[in-house]
């Protein structure tokens, strides 16, 4: 929460000044996750849901002031993200069955 969410809260707070002056875009980076939750994935799912409803309420918000407001949502990628995840005592996670061990 405190990047995928609160990084884009605090980020937005200290630009929308410039950004209703310019008739600027917020794009924010979510993820398919934000739509689906995923298995061994709940903390993530839940910060992606977070930042699309904080997304698109700011949309209807600055609509009238001639912000766009955007999200991009990528799908699955090829990566070992899930091999390094940390758990909530910093520590490497268990490999679970949805993670492809090689």
């Amino acid at each position: 929460m405190d990047v995928n969410f609160f990084g884009a809260v605090y980020c937005t707070k200290f630009a929308l000044p410039a950004l209703v002056e310019s008739k600027g875009t917020v794009v924010g980076i979510s993820s398919i996750a934000g739509y689906r939750g995923l298995p061994g994935r709940t903390g993530y799912s839940a910060s992606k849901f977070a930042l699309q409803g904080f997304l698109e309420s700011l949309k209807t918000e600055l609509k009238d002031d001639g912000v766009h407001v955007m999200w991009v949502s990528p799908g699955f990628t090829a990566s070992k993200i899930r091999d390094h995840a940390l758990n909530d005592k910093g520590s490497n996670k268990k490999k679970t069955r949805w993670t492809k061990v090689r």
